[in-house]
C-alpha cells in the first residue's frame, strides 16, 4: 500500500486482518507466514506494526512494507487466529 493503515480498536481473538490478497499475489503457499519471514510483527511501545515481505529472505524485495499499525495491541498477544492468509 502507498499509505499504511492504522487500526485503533483491533481486538485479538475477535478481529482479523485479511492479508489474503497480499499473500495470493506473492504466491505464498505456506501456513506460518511469521516463521517464514513473510509477516513481520514489530513492537512499537504500546502498539504493533505489521509488515509484509513478499519474498521473505529473498533479495527481490529488500525492505518489508508496512501494512498497518495496531494501536494498543502487544505483539505477544497476536496469533495466527488474528489474520487471514
Amino acid at each position: 500500500p502507498w499509505n499504511a493503515g492504522h487500526v485503533t480498536d483491533f481486538k485479538t481473538g475477535v478481529d482479523k486482518l485479511d492479508l489474503s490478497a497480499l499473500f495470493d499475489a506473492a504466491g505464498y503457499t505456506g501456513t506460518n507466514p511469521v516463521a517464514s519471514g513473510h509477516l513481520i510483527l514489530v513492537a512499537d511501545g504500546a502498539s504493533t506494526k505489521v509488515y509484509f515481505d513478499a519474498d521473505a529472505a529473498g533479495t527481490a524485495h529488500r525492505w518489508p512494507t508496512l501494512i498497518t499499525t495496531l494501536d494498543g495491541v502487544a505483539t505477544s498477544a497476536l496469533s495466527s487466529q488474528d489474520w487471514i492468509i
